[in-house]
């Protein structure tokens, strides 16, 4: 989970200043959706956000079956739900829904949880998230300022 907070410029209206900030979360949680969640789904994903591991029978019984070593992936369908991109906000908080129900299944040792996988986040994935959204809240405030003095 990813906090941003921002104090309220004078500058604009309530109104116009809880349009911005929905429209900055809903470009934070895009920017995670195209950038960093089908990362996720890569060995590389895994030993980057530390996924914890699976055992060398499943491992080989997923190779045997399936073809393939991908984390977080048994069929394809949880990849192939969780590329589709919907993104909601408010004014106070954003989130990419991820709807791939197999993910949120507990496992039955409870060794692991594949939600929480999912949606790790890196340092740099957290800067490059909230760079884009102080980006797009400069751009908002910008031309509201413009807006206001063209009035």
């Amino acid at each position: 989970m990813l906090k941003f907070t921002v104090e309220r410029s004078g500058r604009v209206s309530r109104k116009t200043w809880n349009e911005a900030m929905k429209a900055v979360y809903h470009s934070g949680a895009e920017h995670w959706h195209d950038r960093f969640s089908a990362r996720h789904f890569t060995a590389q994903g895994a030993r980057l956000y530390g996924y914890a591991p699976r055992s060398k029978k499943y491992l080989a019984r997923k190779q045997r079956e399936k073809g393939h070593g991908d984390p977080l992936v048994w069929s394809g369908a949880s990849r192939t739900l969780a590329s589709i991109k919907k993104v909601r906000s408010t004014r106070s908080g954003g989130r990419a829904i991820i709807n791939a129900p197999t993910l949120n299944r507990p496992h039955k040792h409870r060794r692991f949880a594949m939600r929480s996988e999912m949606v790790r986040l890196t340092e740099n994935e957290t800067r490059s998230i909230v760079a884009a959204m102080r980006k797009k809240l400069d751009a908002l405030l910008k031309e509201a300022a413009g807006n206001k003095t063209k009035e």
